[in-house]
């Protein structure tokens, strides 16, 4: 026999497939309930946009409120109400004594500031401690479904073919591979299938940032958000920044020939965000990483388009670490240090869940009895074919929560409407409609329904149920009692 004919056969009582925020959550909080766990990982580390992603704000721990006058970007920002705690609060908790993460025990900011280095030891450790069994550089392929069930799932990495049979299962891929896979009907983008952009983040080092900070204040309809006093000020004490527009340099460097058009966009300015980067316990004063809008209309469903996008992103990067030297005051010197390994997605599909969360529930702050998880951040949702050209924010829409009140995530969007009873989804694939996706797709907020879901699979094989079957108040007073705010 052929080694690519022999499958192995596992048993494993929780299978968690992708180790994101969403999957650490779960991964980490199942087997802490008492479940055998086996966490799938494609790459080589775990954390995804947390880690491999360079997305160094661990963001959405706090209320969004606004934002024009308080930058809930600002990492020192203690303003308005935490609600996501729990294992999202405990992982910034082992940063900060670590030295990966800006801020101090027992509280977050709005937007906490990570080494990604740090992260991948810690989230890995963490696991290991609960008794996770990570599995790197492995693939989930398709899921068996037998009757009402998932029987299991296939998977292959180096030692080749391998079917883990699992009781309960967490899809924490991020874009609903399982379950889709399974049958579970799901939603793509928007109306016409257009999704969000996707981004290649990339750190810069050599900059000035006084000189930026200078041009800011010479031109203050430049800086998007926040008071360039504030920042001026931060900087000075060698405190994290994050300054975002740059839209007349934008508009300039196109109108010159030296601004890239973003592959797939139909105008030219997209977000355009710089942030300090943390590195051993410190703010590294001359490196920043940007978030910028880089490629449109990928559906990361599909591996030609990731591929493609990839191809594009990493020239872009390039691109923009030149238009950067050539525009940007402070970055005459600057030189691209590294990009992303991973591409950053915001958006693909969503299943269709027992419940569909809304803009409508999402503004109007509403709860709900079944609630398992809470979340604060503003609806954020990216153009899907840029920003037209003098267009603020690169055509984004920002939606703060009425009256800067906070919201309830239902267990049954977690849950497919018509999909295997012993599946659960979490992170940005749950059942929410398109723009509410623009608030719950934060990395905090990924991990929180990630936290839910590997609870729930947890106490569903404890109680011989299925994630379906299991008693939600069960499931909501063990996730108090490991600090959840409800």
């Amino acid at each position: 026999m052929n080694w690519d004919q022999e499958i192995k056969n596992v048993e494993t009582d929780v299978l968690v497939a992708g180790g994101g925020p969403a999957g650490i959550g779960a991964a980490i909080t199942a087997a802490r309930n008492g479940a055998k766990v086996i966490l799938i990982e494609k790459a080589e580390n775990l954390g995804g946009m947390f880690t491999g992603g360079l997305v160094m704000g661990f963001h959405g721990m706090r209320v969004h409120r606004n934002r024009h006058t308080v930058n809930i970007y600002q990492y020192n920002n203690y303003y308005e109400e935490q609600v996501v705690w729990g294992i999202a609060q405990e992982i910034v908790d082992r940063l900060v004594k670590m030295g990966g993460a800006w801020g101090e025990k027992g509280r977050s900011t709005s937007c906490v500031l990570t080494d990604p280095e740090i992260v991948k030891f810690v989230v890995q450790e963490m696991c290991l401690e609960a008794g996770v069994d990570i599995w790197y550089q492995s693939m989930v392929t398709h899921p068996v479904v037998e009757g009402d069930k998932i029987a299991g799932v296939f998977v292959e990495n180096k030692s080749g073919r391998h079917f883990i049979r699992a009781k309960e299962v967490v899809d924490a891929t991020g874009d609903a591979d399982i379950a889709a896979r399974s049958g579970a009907a799901f939603e793509k983008g928007g109306p016409n299938g257009e999704v969000q952009p996707v981004t290649l983040t990339f750190v810069t080092a050599g900059a000035d940032l006084g000189k930026t900070i200078a041009y800011l204040k010479a031109n203050p309809d430049e800086l998007h958000s926040g008071d360039v006093n504030v920042w001026e000020q931060l900087y000075q004490e060698n405190l994290p920044l994050n300054l975002n527009g740059f839209y007349k340099l934008i508009s300039k460097a196109f109108e010159n020939g030296d601004y890239p058009m973003a592959m797939g966009a139909k105008n030219p300015i997209p977000i355009f965000v710089i942030s300090s980067v943390f590195r051993n316990g410190r703010i590294v004063s001359d490196q920043t990483f940007q978030i910028v809008d880089m490629a449109y209309g990928v559906d990361t469903t599909k591996g030609e388009d990731v591929s493609k996008a990839l191809r594009n992103t990493r020239k872009q990067a390039i691109l923009l670490a030149r238009f950067m030297q050539k525009y940007i005051p402070g970055y005459e010197n600057s030189y691209l240090l590294e990009t992303a390994s991973q591409l950053g997605v915001r958006e693909s599909r969503r299943i269709i869940g027992k419940y569909q969360l809304t803009q409508s529930d999402v503004f109007e702050a509403r709860d709900f009895d079944d609630a398992i998880a809470r979340c604060g951040r503003a609806m954020n949702v990216h153009s899907s074919d840029g920003g037209k050209v003098g267009e603020a924010q690169g055509g984004r829409k920002w939606i703060e929560i009425k009256d800067g009140k906070n919201y309830g995530i239902p267990y049954r969007c977690l849950l497919p409407k018509d999909g295997p009873e012993n599946l659960l989804v979490a992170g940005r694939a749950i059942s929410v409609d398109r723009i509410a996706l623009g608030s719950v797709r934060g990395q905090p907020v990924c991990m929180a329904t990630g936290e839910a879901a590997g609870t729930a699979a947890a106490l569903a094989v404890k109680s011989n149920k299925t994630a379906l079957t299991l008693d939600v108040n069960h499931l909501r007073e063990t996730l108090a009692k490991q600090g959840v705010k409800l």
